[in-house]
């Protein structure tokens, strides 16, 4: 069932998803916005560089277990063109990971929902997943 091919595109998909996230929370784009939300700035990015690289593992593997599960839905479901690759993510994406991070955005935040910051910090999180799975989609297309 699960071939060499099947794993290198795992891994591919995993790389690209990672890769997404790094430019994502980068001060290119959202890590100012990111820590300003949470309450933090660079200084406290800085006190916790010793931590940074078992966060990146930790994400790391969790980006890996994601691009399985989705390599294995795109198995059994076997489209046979990119757009039907992309629908079929960007639906899991959209029904379990936007609409989580919702939940959170409702329930969880630290202030009220309807709070600036709280929307802030749903818009970032769900815009990197959109992305993640985006990017994870071109490479299990490409290493098919």
């Amino acid at each position: 069932m699960f071939t060499t091919q099947f794993f290198l595109s795992v891994l591919g998909a995993t790389v690209a998803g990672y890769a997404v996230g790094a430019i994502w929370y980068s001060p290119l784009l959202f890590m100012n916005a990111y820590l300003k939300v949470l309450g933090k700035d660079t200084t406290d990015h800085e006190a916790n560089k010793k931590e940074f690289a078992r966060v990146m593992i930790y994400g790391f593997l969790n980006t890996g277990a994601t691009a399985f599960a989705l390599a294995v839905i795109l198995m059994l479901l076997s489209p046979s063109t990119f757009l039907g690759y992309f629908y079929i993510v960007l639906f899991i994406c959209f029904s379990f990971v936007v609409t989580t991070k919702f939940s959170d955005l409702i329930y969880a935040s630290a202030g009220h929902h309807w709070e600036r910051s709280a929307q802030i910090l749903f818009l970032i999180n769900s815009g990197y997943y959109i992305f993640s799975f985006g990017a994870m989609t071109v490479a299990f297309w490409f290493l098919r």
